[in-house]
């Protein structure tokens, strides 16, 4: 089966992130790349949306980012 959530490090996405357990790629022609991605680490579980970016890459490269900062505990 493919799967185009290259954040899933069961299947050894090149963007493969800890904790990452899903969610749903997509892609528009007016709006570009989306990805809802969803992970857990320590008990914490969050989910970040990104919608419109220009390439398939970045929307795992904007999903790191949200995920990096959720998970550092920022404020």
């Amino acid at each position: 089966m493919s799967n185009t959530n290259w954040m899933l490090s069961s299947i050894g996405g090149p963007y493969a992130y800890d904790g990452n357990d899903g969610l749903k790629t997509g892609y528009d022609e007016d709006s570009g790349y989306h990805f809802v991605g969803t992970a857990e680490r320590d008990g914490k579980r969050l989910i970040s949306v990104v919608f419109g970016t220009d390439t398939r890459e970045g929307r795992f490269v904007e999903t790191r980012k949200l995920f990096n900062y959720g998970f550092s505990g920022s404020k």
